[in-house]
């Protein structure tokens, strides 16, 4: 092989390596008061000049994560560009737990969450406990999101027990609504909010527990998952694209979950 082109691939797999090992180390996030490691969902969506997607803001309490979305930053999951009913595509930026929960576990999650900018337009979403991994197409069974400023804790029903293999097929369910309580955008703005979260999957369906800033919002709702279904938490903003709703911006710290029994 002439040395010239030895050269050039021995420099292409230099790069490749340092792409590679630079990607893996800015996709996952921990931190002292974390009990467990995230990582980017998907990737992130380019940014158009407004910043980075994820990134570490530093304040009186130490570091916390800032999750980031602008109008029209479309999703990385393949499933973001698939049209649904609402829009032609997803905007989304997320971090999701690296490590998958088990059915058969009670868990507790906690985190705390300030809502720094938007969450004013249709049906954003900030915190998930999803189910799809693998050949398990599942559906989130836990969805918190605002929809015109008003915050709505959905848990899933109607599954079909096996899972589907095909995305959006009539086997995922649907979202009810299960909170007690409404809670305005209002209420929790320019604060730092606690949400903890009881998910109890020891019987063949859930149970869903929810507490806000030490109130109670949700008690022993009904939850419905997929027997393939692998959960793990997700959190940053997620929507349906098109709506014009600006941008949105979360800052996540104190992120814990514990096994419960």
């Amino acid at each position: 092989m002439p040395s010239i082109i030895k050269f050039l691939l021995l420099g292409l797999v230099l790069v490749l390596a340092v792409n590679f090992t630079t990607g893996a180390q800015a996709a996952n996030y921990s931190d002292r008061d974390w009990n467990v490691r995230m990582k980017d969902n998907c990737g992130q969506p380019v940014s158009r000049g407004a910043g980075k997607s994820v990134q570490w803001v530093e304040g009186e309490e130490g570091r916390k994560l800032r999750v980031q979305l602008d109008e029209g930053q479309i999703g990385k999951c393949w499933t973001d560009s698939e049209p649904n009913e609402w829009s032609k595509f997803r905007e989304r930026a997320e971090i999701q737990q690296s490590k998958l929960l088990r059915l058969g576990k009670h868990y507790r999650i906690s985190f705390s969450v300030q809502f720094d900018e938007g969450f004013t337009g249709f049906k954003e979403t900030f915190f998930q406990i999803h189910g799809w991994n693998g050949n398990c197409q599942a559906a989130p069974p836990v969805m918190f999101l605002f929809d015109k400023s008003q915050m709505i804790v959905w848990s899933l029903r109607g599954v079909r027990p096996e899972g589907e293999s095909t995305w959006q097929a009539e086997g995922f369910g649907s979202h009810k609504r299960v909170q007690e309580r409404n809670i305005h955008l209002n209420s929790l703005r320019g604060r730092e909010n606690s949400f903890v979260v009881d998910f109890d999957t020891r019987g063949p369906t859930g149970t869903l527990s929810v507490w806000v800033n030490g109130q109670s919002i949700v008690q022993n709702a009904i939850v419905e998952y997929a027997s393939c279904a692998r959960p793990y938490i997700k959190m940053g903003v997620y929507r349906d694209g098109g709506h014009r709703t600006g941008r949105s911006v979360a800052t996540f710290d104190d992120i814990q979950v514990q096994t419960i029994q």
